[in-house]
């Protein structure tokens, strides 16, 4: 995490748009990047954000990729995670997810994994509310 103090614009600005993103308004960005130099505080500030939002009922699911860690580098395990961290978040996206894994139980395309079982299983449950999904590193996967 960041240090007491320490990174308060930033902060400050991502959990203002993590609490005012408007789901599906085309005016809104529901897509925050935070991007920079290798050593620049990028993992330090995802995980407090995630610590953060968890506080607010906000964080659906945080995953931080590493590239030279099994398990933390590989983007099926990204995807299985976030689905049961969603799952545990909310019932109604866990019966939407237990719907879609029910009706297609050999699901291995990634865009449709990622597609049917996140997105579809967030708009179906009719759950309104902002949901964090934290990705770190990923071009470590």
């Amino acid at each position: 995490k960041c240090l007491l103090g320490t990174r308060k614009t930033i902060i400050k600005e991502i959990m203002e748009w993590a609490v005012h993103v408007e789901r599906d308004n085309a005016s809104s960005s529901n897509v925050f990047w935070l991007s920079g130099v290798a050593g620049s505080g990028k993992t330090s500030i995802a995980h407090t954000i995630s610590e953060l939002c968890a506080s607010m009922g906000l964080l659906g699911s945080s995953f931080f990729f590493k590239h030279d860690e099994a398990g933390r580098n590989e983007l099926m395990m990204m995807l299985s995670t976030m689905i049961v961290d969603l799952a545990a978040f909310n019932p109604k996206i866990a019966e939407v997810i237990h719907k879609v894994i029910t009706l297609n139980p050999s699901m291995t395309e990634v865009q449709r994994y990622f597609c049917d079982l996140i997105l579809k299983s967030i708009r179906d449950s009719g759950y309104s509310n902002p949901i964090l999904l934290v990705l770190d590193a990923f071009d470590d996967c």
